[in-house]
């Protein structure tokens, strides 16, 4: 080995160790704080990661137009306020406003809690002769599924906690 590879290497090395003493430095001057919420999610992966995994399987296949009517009139009614209107007159003007909102939409799942959403709408709900035109409108239906989809996410979220935090405590 000549005397510049020599040079070369131990300047190389005495670099690296400078770079690693000063990181090391760096990292002691931070304190690492975790805030409780990171233990939380530290629980969550390691829950999620026991869980099996679960192929959902579609809902929606194969569905004539009045199954889907039907199915979508099914959840109004289900989901509404007693004082609320049913669709009980499935009119073809309606059928076809319920089919065009669906070519938007062709989840059961996300109809049902804009629904949920509209029915937790205070103001919505005590308008004189309120109906399902009022959701089938094109932008009220894109603002009621938005809503809908928050509300799965708080409420889906509070319970999946639980149900982990539960599951967590059942395995020890």
């Amino acid at each position: 080995m000549s005397y510049d590879q020599h040079i070369f290497i131990k300047m190389r090395s005495d670099l690296r160790d400078d770079l690693q003493a000063h990181y090391e430095k760096e990292r002691h001057k931070q304190k690492e704080h975790y805030p409780f919420s990171h233990h939380i999610r530290q629980l969550l992966r390691l829950a999620m990661s026991r869980k099996p995994a679960t192929i959902k399987a579609p809902a929606n296949i194969d569905l004539t137009a009045v199954q889907i009517v039907q199915r979508i009139a099914g959840i109004w009614d289900e989901e509404m306020p007693q004082h609320i209107s049913r669709i009980s007159q499935r009119s073809d003007k309606r059928r076809v406003s319920i089919m065009t909102r669906w070519g938007e939409n062709n989840d059961f799942e996300c109809w049902r809690w804009a629904f949920r959403a509209l029915a937790k709408d205070t103001f919505q709900m005590n308008r004189k002769n309120f109906s399902v035109e009022y959701i089938l409108r094109p932008a009220h239906f894109a603002k009621w599924i938005d809503a809908g989809t928050t509300l799965k996410k708080e409420d889906g979220a509070s319970a999946e906690f639980l149900d982990l935090l539960e599951g967590l405590d059942d395995e020890d």
